[in-house]
């Protein structure tokens, strides 16, 4: 199961983490700013105290004043800077002068404020003068040489060496013909400067974290009440709605304007909706339901007049048929029948469309049909009649398309006539299509005349009569089942003594093995005579 994810808790994440984002920017900022800052003020600081040290040693030789470092003037000298370094809270302070003979620098006075590192200042100064200065501390021979030239040092300079890390400022004291007699060089600890830039960091984040987190509990409790206490309510609505299938379902109600009562308004929008869609269906369903019912009974009402399968065997004949409906029931039929006189009667019938309206519109045809065979018409008289009667009875402008026939049994002799239906095979000597005169189909035009024609059947020759569901099978490529496969289906598997039965399932189930086990795409009805 996966765990349920708060957005609340989502939120709060996103604001922390953009509250340290935040101050991420602006730590860096203040770093980069606090030592600007720290740049410019320590960089004053040199230049007054360059004054206050200009103003001590004037009058004073530098270059021979260590030379004698117990005299009175070299710690006279030496005190005066150590206060200045104290007072300023300097690391070191230092004298820097140029031995032109060694080319070479060299300390002259050195100190610091902590009286531990006055030790190592004063070890600065009992450097070796023969030893290059730039060989022994983190100054740079071009940086001094451009120093003593009169180029001043425009920004500090981070020196790491065997007296500390520190950042160390250089500035140039001229004489009168301005030139260089020294430079004053002063220290400042890194891990002071880091120290104020760390202050000033803490110094804006805590009020910045204490601001935040006050707007962060005012920002949480306005959404717990304003949205997430809503959105709660609503989701509790929903599960209800759907647990108890919209049954005794209260609108929402919400008064504030915002993007919940839109939210409010599309759910009761939305159930009010799915309530009559649900009852809608419901009385559908229910009439469905009625309405299959009745189909199941006017399919059980249509197989009583035109059964799925039917089998008649006599001395003189025998006959079999079958007949399936796309739909529930349709418009296809047959009918075979034997006359007073012992004739037989075959006839065949394709209604136009399906449904109830086809069913009704076959029950009258066939029934028609069979009355006027009955009454003793021969099959060109019988399609005549039975054509004026459907034309007169026909609100819809309905057509049937038949073939119907009588067969002698005494002589063989097939009599036929033809509206509009599809052409029988005569299952001879040799299997072809009956070359029947087509004619008009029934209930479309009044007093038409049909042709009656005849064909000589032998001891063990027949006919068969389909519907256009036979020769209009689609398969899952959408190609048509047709005449010829029809015709060449018989031809290869029909031996030299047959029945009607065999005949008819043979058809039947080459078609639906076309079919591929799809639904019917028409209705499919076989009637097959055999003379004997």
């Amino acid at each position: 199961m996966i765990k349920k994810e708060s957005i609340l808790k989502q939120i709060i994440v996103i604001f922390l983490i953009t509250i340290i984002f935040v101050f991420l920017i602006a730590a860096v900022a203040e770093y980069f700013f606090s030592k600007n800052m720290i740049e410019n003020q320590s960089k004053e600081q040199v230049i007054n105290v360059a004054e206050l040290v200009e103003s001590l040693l004037d009058n004073i030789d530098i270059n021979n004043l260590n030379k004698n470092k117990e005299s009175n003037l070299y710690l006279e000298s030496k005190n005066g800077l150590l206060k200045i370094c104290k007072t300023f809270g300097f690391e070191y302070l230092y004298i820097i002068i140029k031995n032109k003979e060694k080319n070479n620098y060299q300390y002259i006075i050195a100190v610091a404020s902590d009286d531990t590192n006055n030790k190592i200042a004063s070890d600065r100064v009992k450097n070796d003068p023969s030893v290059p200065y730039l060989e022994t501390n983190g100054f740079s021979k071009e940086l001094l040489d451009n120093l003593f030239d009169g180029k001043p040092v425009k920004k500090s300079i981070n020196i790491n060496n065997q007296y500390g890390n520190v950042f160390t400022w250089l500035y140039p004291v001229f004489d009168q013909n301005k030139k260089v007699k020294y430079a004053i060089g002063v220290d400042y600890k890194v891990e002071k400067v880091t120290s104020i830039v760390i202050n000033n960091a803490l110094i804006l984040f805590i009020p910045i974290m204490i601001v935040s987190l006050i707007l962060l509990f005012i920002e949480v409790s306005v959404l717990q009440k304003r949205v997430f206490k809503p959105i709660k309510i609503i989701s509790e609505k929903m599960n209800n709605y759907v647990v108890n299938r919209g049954k005794d379902s209260a609108p929402l109600e919400y008064t504030s304007n915002n993007e919940i009562k839109e939210i409010s308004d599309s759910f009761n929008k939305m159930s009010d909706e799915i309530n009559n869609y649900i009852n809608h269906i419901e009385i559908l369903t229910k009439e469905k339901a009625e309405s299959e019912v009745q189909l199941e009974i006017a399919k059980k009402i249509q197989y009583g007049i035109v059964p799925s399968h039917f089998n008649e065997k006599e001395d003189s004949f025998n006959a079999s048929a079958c007949a399936y409906s796309a739909k529930y029931i349709g418009g296809d039929f047959y009918d075979c029948f034997k006359l007073e006189n012992g004739n037989v009667c075959i006839v065949i019938g394709d209604v136009s469309g399906k449904g109830i309206t086809a069913a009704l519109f076959m029950t009258m045809t066939k029934t028609v049909i069979r009355e006027l065979f009955i009454a003793g018409k021969k099959p060109s008289e019988t399609l005549y009649f039975a054509n004026n009667e459907l034309c007169r009875s026909n609100p819809e402008n309905m057509f049937v398309t038949v073939f119907a026939a009588i067969l002698d049994v005494n002589t063989g002799i097939l009599t036929y006539a033809n509206a509009g239906h599809n052409k029988p095979l005569i299952l001879g000597d040799s299997i072809e299509y009956l070359n029947a005169e087509n004619g008009i189909v029934l209930g479309f035009i009044e007093d038409s005349d049909f042709v009656e024609e005849k064909i000589q059947l032998k001891k063990n020759q027949g006919i068969l009569l389909y519907t256009d569901g036979v020769t209009e099978a689609i398969n899952p490529k959408e190609e048509f089942y047709g005449n010829q496969r029809l015709l060449e289906t018989l031809q290869n598997k029909l031996k030299d003594k047959y029945n009607s039965e065999e005949v008819v399932e043979l058809v039947k189930k080459d078609v639906f093995d076309y079919y591929e086990n799809l639904d019917l795409y028409d209705d499919l009805t076989l009637l097959s005579l055999i003379y004997k």
